[in-house]
């Protein structure tokens, strides 16, 4: 289709935290990327900075907006997530109304990168989701990631070649969840707070 990008590959980030010191290296590397590949986030790019405390989070909005496909929601900006322009972007297949059990995002997108269907999601660890403030995710609840991926999985299994989720779960948990997901062909893990990969608290 005319105008359409050809999809080569996938480029993401995690726990950006709002950290914006010197910013045009990475925004500059993402736009460039762009032309060829689908920009991804896997969560917690607000709070964590006086970025984010002055501007409230419009620098970080206008960034995703601009520069990202598809995101992940973290705990942190949990609740920017539903605004309209990010909500557009964000998928997720665990986190659902804790009454009725509907998704609170779009579960999946599928893009062709190369020659193959790739059915891109998003998990948000238990422990995560239990950090968010609770104003902030009244009516919300997760389910097991592992089990959300399965059931999303088996409805989707006929339209998708490969499985990428982007993770907001930790290292050793994503570690976990590729062993009980063996249809998973790779994990953008976020929220890297396990010791040797880099984000320790």
């Amino acid at each position: 289709m005319t105008g359409r990008r050809i999809l080569e590959g996938i480029v993401a980030t995690t726990d950006v935290h709002s950290s914006f010191d010197r910013p045009l290296p990475m925004f500059a590397h993402l736009h460039s990327a762009r032309r060829r590949a689908l920009v991804a986030d896997c969560g917690d790019f607000f709070e964590g900075s006086g970025y984010y405390r002055l501007g409230g989070g419009d620098l970080e909005r206008r960034a995703l907006i601009l520069l990202y496909d598809v995101l992940a929601p973290g705990n942190h900006g949990w609740r920017h997530h539903f605004e309209p322009d990010l909500r557009a972007l964000t998928v997720c297949a665990n986190a659902v109304h804790n009454l009725t059990g509907e998704p609170l995002f779009r579960t999946l997108r599928i893009e062709h990168i190369g020659h193959h269907r790739v059915g891109i999601t998003a998990v948000i660890g238990e422990q995560a989701f239990a950090t968010i403030p609770a104003a902030d995710r009244t009516g919300h609840a997760v389910l097991p990631p592992g089990r959300a991926l399965h059931d999303l999985h088996h409805r989707h299994r006929e339209a998708v070649d490969d499985w990428i989720p982007l993770s907001h779960a930790g290292y050793d948990h994503d570690l976990a969840l590729a062993a009980a997901c063996p249809f998973l062909s790779v994990i953008f893990s976020g929220r890297r707070h396990s010791p040797g990969t880099g984000r320790t608290a």
